[in-house]
C-alpha cells in the first residue's frame, strides 16, 4: 500500500513564545500516522530541546547552541477528534516553525524505517547556500521520504531540491531576521538504498537544521504471484514483503 499525505498543517512565531500550537483541518483516521516536526532558534540562543503533545513519542531532537534546533516526534492517531490542535514546546522561549503530517498507507508497527537529522550553515559543490543529508538506513522501494527543514531569517528565495524531492509546504514570514522559517518536501522512493536531497537557495547564507525521516509502505501480499510448495515454506515469485507478524504456512 502507497504511503500517502492525507493533511497537513503548519504554523510560526516571529516572538520570543513558549509554545507553539499546530493544527489539522478535518478529522484525522485512527491508525494513520502522525509526524511533527519542530524547528527553532535563533543563533545564540541555546541548546534548545523539545517537549511534545499527549501521546507523542519522540524520534529526534538536535540541540544546536549556535544554530536551529530540530526536533521529530511521531504517533498513531486515535479519536483525535474534529480539527485537532497539537503543542510543541521548547526548552526556553525562542522563534520556531513547526509542521504536523497525516500519512496513510504506513504500518501500525514500527512505520519509521529511518529518519537523520543534521545542522549546517554551509554552501553546497554548486557554490550556492544549502542544506544536505543522508539516510543512515537504507529504505525500501515504494518507501516515502519527507525532508524537513528550518532556517534563520525566515524562508529563503529561489529553493530548489535535489533528488527529485517535491516542495510540499512552507511557512515563515521575512519579517525579522531572527524568524525561523521552514519547508517540507516529499518523495516516494523507487529504488533500495539511503536516500539524499539538498536544498539550494539563492538567498543569503543563514544557519539551519534538516532532517529526512522515511515510512515504510505497508506491504500487501496477494496470491496472484506466490507459488507454494507442500510440505515446506518455500515461495517463488513473491512479488512484496510480507506484513509485520504474517506467516506462511509450512503444509496446505
Amino acid at each position: 500500500m502507497a504511503v500517502a499525505i492525507v493533511r497537513s498543517g503548519a504554523n510560526y512565531t516571529n516572538g520570543n513564545d513558549p509554545d507553539l500550537d499546530v493544527s489539522l483541518t478535518g478529522t484525522p483516521t485512527d491508525d494513520n500516522l502522525l509526524l511533527f516536526f519542530a524547528f527553532g532558534g535563533p543563533e545564540g540562543s541555546g541548546n534548545i530541546t523539545f517537549t511534545w503533545d499527549t501521546g507523542f513519542t519522540e524520534l529526534e531532537d538536535n540541540a544546536d547552541d549556535w544554530g536551529v534546533a530540530a526536533g521529530l516526534a511521531w504517533k498513531l492517531a486515535s479519536s483525535e477528534g474534529a480539527n485537532p490542535s497539537y503543542r510543541v514546546t521548547p526548552s526556553s522561549t525562542n522563534e520556531m516553525c513547526a509542521f504536523v503530517y497525516e500519512l496513510s498507507g504506513a504500518p501500525t508497527i514500527t512505520p519509521i524505517r529511518a529518519s537523520n537529522v543534521w545542522s549546517s550553515g554551509g554552501w553546497g559543490s554548486d557554490g550556492k547556500p544549502c542544506l544536505s543529508g543522508t539516510t543512515d538506513t537504507s529504505p525500501q522501494s515504494d518507501d516515502f521520504a519527507l525532508f524537513a527543514w528550518g532556517l534563520q531569517q525566515s524562508t529563503p528565495t529561489g529553493k530548489s531540491y535535489t533528488n527529485s524531492f517535491t516542495e510540499d509546504s512552507t511557512v515563515g514570514s521575512p519579517v525579522d531576521s531572527n524568524d525561523v522559517g521552514g519547508g517540507v518536501a516529499t518523495k516516494t522512493l523507487t529504488a533500495s538504498g539511503a536516500v539524499s536531497t539538498q536544498l539550494d537557495y539563492t538567498s543569503t547564507e543563514r544557519w539551519g537544521s534538516g532532517l529526512i525521516v522515511v515510512v515504510e509502505a505497508d506491504a500487501v501480499v496477494t496470491n496472484s504471484n506466490i507459488t507454494p510448495t507442500v510440505g515446506s515454506a518455500a515461495l517463488t515469485g513473491q512479488a512484496g514483503r510480507l506484513d509485520h507478524g504474517m506467516t506462511v504456512p509450512t503444509e496446505l
